[in-house]
C-alpha cells in the first residue's frame, strides 16, 4: 500500500515540470503574437502618406528663401507661397534640393519636376526622369523685377524609377 502511494507521488512530480514547460511555451507564443500585432499596428498608424510627405518637402521650393521664395530686402521678410523669378534656375535648385543616388537612379528620395505655367519654365531635380507618380498645382506669386504676378506651379513627383 505504501509502494502505490509513492508511485503516484513520483508520477505527479514528473508531470509538474512537463506542465510548466508547456505553459511557458504557450505564454511565450502569446507574447510574441501580441508583440507582432502591436508592431504592425504602430507601423500602420504612424505611416505618412506619400502625397503628404511630397507636399511637405516641396513646400521648401516656394517658402524658403534659400530655394526660390521671395525675400524682401528692406524688411527681411519672406513672402510665403512666392517665387523670385531671378532665383528660378538649375543652380539654385541644386543648392536647395539635391537627392542622393542609389545605383544612379534616385531611389532614396523624392524627385521633382517644377513647371511655372504662365512663364513656361521647367526645372527638375538631379534624378528626375519624367516618371510621374503624382502631381498637383500650387498657386504661386511670382516676383518679376518690381511686382508680383499670379502663376501656377505644377509640381510633378517621382517616388522611384
Amino acid at each position: 500500500m505504501n509502494k502505490k502511494g509513492e508511485d503516484e507521488q513520483v508520477y505527479e512530480a514528473g508531470r509538474k515540470p512537463l506542465f510548466y514547460v508547456i505553459i511557458m511555451i504557450i505564454i511565450t507564443g502569446i507574447i510574441l503574437v501580441f508583440a507582432f500585432y502591436l508592431y504592425n499596428y504602430t507601423t500602420k498608424i504612424t505611416q505618412v502618406p506619400p502625397l503628404l510627405e511630397a507636399k511637405l518637402i516641396a513646400g521648401r521650393f516656394y517658402n524658403n528663401p534659400d530655394c526660390f521664395a521671395y525675400l524682401d530686402k528692406d524688411s527681411n521678410l519672406i513672402k510665403p507661397n512666392s517665387i523670385d523669378l531671378s532665383k528660378f534656375n538649375e543652380e539654385q535648385l541644386l543648392q536647395c534640393y539635391q537627392t542622393e543616388t542609389l545605383d544612379n537612379r534616385g531611389r532614396k528620395q523624392y524627385n521633382f519636376g517644377l513647371t511655372l505655367k504662365s512663364n513656361n519654365l521647367f526645372l527638375r531635380t538631379n534624378n528626375y526622369y519624367k516618371k510621374i507618380d503624382f502631381s498637383w498645382e500650387q498657386p504661386i506669386l511670382v516676383w518679376k523685377e518690381d511686382h508680383f504676378e499670379l502663376d501656377i506651379l505644377n509640381i510633378a513627383v517621382q517616388k522611384e524609377v
